[in-house]
């Protein structure tokens, strides 16, 4: 069942360099402090690099609306590899996300 945040709430924004590029996430706190939305601003407006970070934050916005733990969330992408077998998102700043 979607819990729904409050109209009013409090927002922490961290940023830092990801590929080269500025990265701004931005999370929205229940009362309680529990994570309840999150917010990615990367890359330039319709790249696909943001279309792809803004489709994530908005996935794992709803799941934590529905109880899921924001360390799954982040656990199930950490673990996202390439062709190569590199993991593609260590490094992203996801762990300061994470702490949440």
């Amino acid at each position: 069942m979607k819990e729904h945040l409050p109209k009013q709430r409090r927002v922490e924004t961290v940023s830092f360099e990801f590929n080269g590029q500025k990265m701004h996430v931005s999370v929205g706190v229940y009362p309680d402090d529990r994570p309840g939305e999150i917010f990615v601003v990367v890359g330039s407006v319709g790249s696909p690099l943001r279309e792809s970070f803004e489709a994530w934050a908005r996935l794992a916005s709803k799941a934590l609306q529905r109880g899921v733990i924001l360390r799954d969330i982040i656990g199930s992408i950490k673990d996202t590899r390439d062709q190569r077998g590199k993991i593609k998102c260590e490094g992203t700043g996801l762990d300061k996300v994470e702490a949440w």
